[in-house]
Protein backbone atom coordinates (compact mmCIF):
# COMPACT_ATOMS: atom_id res chain seq x y z
CA UNK A 1 0.00 0.00 0.00
CA UNK A 2 1.34 3.43 -0.90
CA UNK A 3 0.37 6.73 0.60
CA UNK A 4 1.75 10.08 1.64
CA UNK A 5 2.56 11.33 5.11
CA UNK A 6 2.24 14.95 6.16
CA UNK A 7 4.95 16.95 4.40
CA UNK A 8 4.76 14.75 1.30
CA UNK A 9 7.08 11.92 2.44
CA UNK A 10 6.08 8.64 0.82
CA UNK A 11 4.73 5.87 3.03
CA UNK A 12 5.49 2.43 1.62
CA UNK A 13 4.34 -0.81 3.25
CA UNK A 14 5.18 -4.40 2.39
CA UNK A 15 3.27 -5.73 -0.62
CA UNK A 16 -0.14 -7.04 0.47
CA UNK A 17 0.29 -5.65 4.00
CA UNK A 18 -2.07 -3.22 5.67
CA UNK A 19 -0.84 0.09 6.96
CA UNK A 20 -2.36 1.86 9.88
CA UNK A 21 -1.78 5.39 11.05
CA UNK A 22 -0.07 5.85 14.38
CA UNK A 23 0.69 8.93 16.37
CA UNK A 24 2.52 10.04 19.49
CA UNK A 25 2.46 13.23 21.51
CA UNK A 26 5.38 15.65 21.20
CA UNK A 27 5.65 18.88 23.12
CA UNK A 28 8.16 21.71 22.89
CA UNK A 29 9.50 23.21 26.11
CA UNK A 30 12.10 25.95 25.95
CA UNK A 31 12.59 25.32 22.24
CA UNK A 32 13.39 21.62 22.75
CA UNK A 33 10.99 18.94 21.45
CA UNK A 34 10.20 15.92 23.62
CA UNK A 35 7.82 12.98 23.23
CA UNK A 36 5.54 12.40 26.24
CA UNK A 37 3.63 9.38 24.95
CA UNK A 38 4.54 6.31 22.93
CA UNK A 39 3.19 5.40 19.50
CA UNK A 40 -0.44 4.36 19.45
CA UNK A 41 -3.02 3.65 16.76
CA UNK A 42 -4.48 6.91 15.47
CA UNK A 43 -8.23 6.38 15.65
CA UNK A 44 -9.01 10.10 15.54
CA UNK A 45 -9.10 10.30 11.76
CA UNK A 46 -6.91 13.43 11.87
CA UNK A 47 -3.98 14.13 9.62
CA UNK A 48 -0.73 12.36 10.47
CA UNK A 49 0.85 15.62 11.60
CA UNK A 50 -1.38 17.92 13.61
CA UNK A 51 -1.20 20.39 16.43
CA UNK A 52 -3.43 19.82 19.43
CA UNK A 53 -3.72 22.06 22.45
CA UNK A 54 -3.50 19.99 25.61
CA UNK A 55 -4.80 21.01 29.01
CA UNK A 56 -2.02 22.19 31.28
CA UNK A 57 -1.74 23.65 34.73
CA UNK A 58 0.77 25.68 36.70
CA UNK A 59 0.63 25.69 40.50
CA UNK A 60 2.81 27.41 43.11
CA UNK A 61 4.69 24.84 45.20
CA UNK A 62 7.04 27.10 47.17
CA UNK A 63 9.07 30.31 47.14
CA UNK A 64 12.62 31.21 46.09
CA UNK A 65 13.75 33.98 48.43
CA UNK A 66 16.16 36.68 47.26
CA UNK A 67 17.10 38.15 50.65
CA UNK A 68 19.67 40.73 49.41
CA UNK A 69 17.00 42.19 47.07
CA UNK A 70 14.09 41.62 49.51
CA UNK A 71 11.76 39.81 47.14
CA UNK A 72 10.66 36.22 46.48
CA UNK A 73 9.73 34.40 43.28
CA UNK A 74 7.06 31.71 43.21
CA UNK A 75 8.41 28.21 42.50
CA UNK A 76 5.99 26.54 40.11
CA UNK A 77 5.02 23.03 39.07
CA UNK A 78 3.88 22.81 35.44
CA UNK A 79 2.05 19.75 34.10
CA UNK A 80 0.35 18.72 30.86
CA UNK A 81 -2.53 16.27 30.61
CA UNK A 82 -1.24 13.60 28.19
CA UNK A 83 -3.02 10.49 26.86
CA UNK A 84 -1.02 8.24 29.22
CA UNK A 85 -1.49 10.45 32.28
CA UNK A 86 -0.04 13.66 33.64
CA UNK A 87 3.40 14.71 32.39
CA UNK A 88 5.43 16.95 34.72
CA UNK A 89 7.27 19.60 32.71
CA UNK A 90 8.69 21.54 35.66
CA UNK A 91 8.63 20.13 39.21
CA UNK A 92 9.73 23.16 41.25
CA UNK A 93 11.25 26.16 39.51
CA UNK A 94 10.90 29.92 39.32
CA UNK A 95 9.51 30.39 35.80
CA UNK A 96 10.62 33.21 33.48
CA UNK A 97 8.44 36.26 33.92
CA UNK A 98 7.25 35.21 37.41
CA UNK A 99 5.96 38.16 39.44
CA UNK A 100 8.25 39.27 42.25
CA UNK A 101 6.70 39.44 45.70
CA UNK A 102 8.47 42.02 47.89
CA UNK A 103 8.92 41.42 51.60
CA UNK A 104 10.55 43.03 54.64
CA UNK A 105 13.29 40.94 56.23
CA UNK A 106 12.52 40.68 59.94
CA UNK A 107 15.29 38.36 61.14
CA UNK A 108 17.65 35.59 60.15
CA UNK A 109 18.48 32.51 62.17
CA UNK A 110 19.31 28.84 62.16
CA UNK A 111 16.48 26.47 61.43
CA UNK A 112 16.70 23.08 63.17
CA UNK A 113 16.79 20.16 60.75
CA UNK A 114 16.20 17.37 63.27
CA UNK A 115 19.87 16.38 63.52
CA UNK A 116 21.85 16.33 66.78
CA UNK A 117 25.57 16.87 67.11
CA UNK A 118 27.98 17.28 70.02
CA UNK A 119 31.23 19.20 69.94
CA UNK A 120 33.80 18.72 72.71
CA UNK A 121 31.64 16.42 74.85
CA UNK A 122 30.88 12.76 75.31
CA UNK A 123 27.44 11.38 75.00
Amino acid sequence: MRGRLAGGEPSVGAPGADESATSRVRITVGGVGRYIAGCAADTSGRAVASTTTRAHSVTTVGWENRDPQLYALPKSKATIAAPGGTCVIVASQALPGAARRPYALQRTGNVPNGGVSCTGCTA
